[in-house]
């Protein structure tokens, strides 16, 4: 088995921490980092040992993007839960022209979070 590093070329190895550092900005969780970073250098390995190196460092952090795109895809889940919903008044328009600008920031503050 080879050593990772004689399939990486030396310009991607340098750049190694800097590829680790994108996974977890990306993710923000240093697990999903890791195998996102290790997936990532595990295909250039591959296609190194194929004889197809990637042609520059930028290729490290595209296929570890697209990987952290995907991942983050995987995770986005609908709240559960019904939210409440309220019929607008065909004067609200209106109403809320009349406001004072105190007015207005005090009722926008106790608004509901979305």
């Amino acid at each position: 088995m080879q050593d990772v590093k004689s399939c990486v070329p030396d310009v991607a190895a340098r750049n190694l921490p800097q590829l680790y550092r994108f996974c977890f900005l990306m993710t923000g969780q240093q697990e999903q980092a890791q195998q996102i970073f290790q997936d990532t250098v595990r295909e250039a390995a591959f296609l190194a040992a194929n004889g197809e190196p990637p042609a520059d460092r930028f290729w490290f952090f595209r296929e570890a993007r697209w990987r952290c795109l995907a991942v983050a895809a995987k995770a986005l889940q609908p709240e559960s839960g019904s939210q409440q919903t309220a019929e607008i008044s065909e004067q609200a328009p209106e109403q809320i022209a009349q406001l004072d600008p105190e007015q207005l920031a005090v009722w926008v503050s106790a608004a509901p979070e979305p």
